[in-house]
């Protein structure tokens, strides 16, 4: 069917339950690229616009979801779309709760209720056309899972992922920009800030309320919240890093050798240890222990209670857990209580984040990076500005100290522990990014 047909089929729906998309929510509905981002700012309708694509297309097939990191996140548009098929007189029946819920229209169409926090669940059927709500909060796996599901469906299948942006952090707003032009996927997104939803802002744009709202937030706050704009955070260092190359589910290989990478936190007590195992010069992080003030005893006491603990056979740390302080050095408790020799150099700031470049820019022969990470290694994650921090939820990026004139000074030696403990691995494992970058230069430690 040509989107045309499409279209003019969806609005004699729209019209009967007294639905009438604005300009911008209507080009979401236009598109007919198979995968869509609408990304909208706070009383967008986002909501409404996710549930009355999908009502507006119940004819074409039996089956569909809504997708939600979990099943609350799927309860606006699941009353929208109960709501419009009993207007419509096709309702035959919609549960009372959402975890999980079902809808059955005429014909015996089925939507139905996905949480993503259950990966199971979408290892089952082929459903025509998903709506994913509040996507941001879903990890990437999730949306690689959903795509295939569709690809099986055959032709005609879609996918429209609704949310606003979560900080301007992880694949969200990484996807949003890939696909506001040409793209491998044939996706595209759009923004639909607050207040062209004249509902609630009747001013538009220079609505006294929205004005008022404006005024709480910085400007960078409001232009991702209200406006539907990407704001990642200023001055990050690693900006070649991003969640859609280096965030994969590959998971820990049993009878593999496993490194340990350490950092003992002595900065604001965050202690950082990164398991992950090596192929060759590629590294892949497959889970971490990041907590903090804990103790080194504290922490190998967590590490052994992991089903990697038996084959790990070494690892990095600090060069400062190897100093013989007034207590015990981290790297003598962690070879006399864990039975783990932890290998140890000084390392160069800028060498150090030249290394780690060298890891996250893909091979030219390749095309993958040498580094990879699990998605539950958060807090390594958070670092590299890919989502927001384990603990507490809010942007925890390593980037550049600059001054009050933004001028880059140096780096802020704070959000990095994971990734030190990775630095250390590498360097101890397979050297500098260049010769010259040895300790016979003036050493300064990685970030303190």
């Amino acid at each position: 069917m040509d989107q045309k047909t499409l279209t003019e089929r969806k609005k004699i729906i729209w019209d009967k339950v007294d639905y009438h998309p604005n300009e911008l929510q209507s080009q979401v509905h236009d598109c007919d690229a198979w995968i869509r981002m609408m990304v909208g700012g706070e009383g967008s309708g986002k909501s409404l616009v996710g549930a009355m694509e999908l009502i507006g297309r119940f004819w074409e097939d039996k089956l569909f979801w809504l997708v939600g990191a979990d099943y609350d996140n799927t309860t606006p548009e699941f009353n929208y779309i109960a709501e419009a098929a009993d207007k419509l007189g096709v309702l035959q029946f919609a549960s009372k709760v959402t975890n999980p819920g079902k809808i059955i229209l005429a014909g015996d169409v089925v939507i139905s209720t996905i949480s993503a926090k259950d990966p199971r669940n979408i290892s089952k059927y082929s459903p025509h056309g998903i709506v994913v709500c509040e996507a941001a909060q879903c990890d990437f796996e999730v949306i690689q899972r959903l795509i295939a599901r569709l690809g099986r469906a055959g032709d005609g299948g879609w996918l429209l992922l609704t949310g606003t942006f979560e900080g301007s952090l992880g694949w969200y707003p990484e996807l949003f920009n890939s696909w506001q032009g040409p793209n491998k996927e044939g996706a595209k997104s759009f923004s639909v800030p607050s207040w062209t939803n004249t509902n609630l802002y009747p001013g538009g744009r220079e609505d006294e309320l929205l004005k008022r709202i404006e005024a709480t937030m910085s400007p960078d706050l409001f232009n991702e919240r209200m406006g539907g704009i990407p704001c990642p955070p200023s001055g990050r260092i690693f900006h070649e890093f991003r969640n859609t190359l280096h965030v994969t589910s590959v998971d820990y290989v049993e009878d593999n050798d496993v490194e340990i990478c350490v950092d003992p936190g002595y900065s604001k007590g965050w202690y950082a240890v990164e398991a992950g195992q090596w192929t060759g010069d590629y590294f892949h992080a497959f889970d971490e222990v990041y907590e903090q003030f804990k103790t080194t005893e504290q922490m190998i006491h967590i590490c052994k209670m992991r089903p990697w603990w038996k084959d790990v056979k070494g690892g990095s740390i600090d060069i400062a857990g190897t100093a013989h302080k007034p207590d015990t050095p981290a790297s003598e408790i962690w070879r006399k209580m864990a039975g783990v020799n932890l290998r140890s150099k000084k390392v160069p700031v800028a060498a150090g984040i030249e290394r780690m470049r060298t890891y996250l820019i893909p091979d030219p022969i390749t095309n993958h990076p040498h580094l990879t990470i699990h998605p539950r290694c958060r807090g390594l994650i958070s670092e590299f500005g890919g989502c927001p921090h384990p603990y507490t939820g809010r942007t925890a990026v390593y980037t550049y100290a600059k001054d009050r004139n933004g001028t880059v000074i140096g780096v802020q030696d704070d959000n990095n522990h994971g990734i030190k403990a990775v630095t250390y691995e590498i360097i101890c494992k397979y050297g500098y990014a260049r010769p010259e970058a040895s300790a016979n230069k003036k050493v300064v430690r990685i970030f303190g």
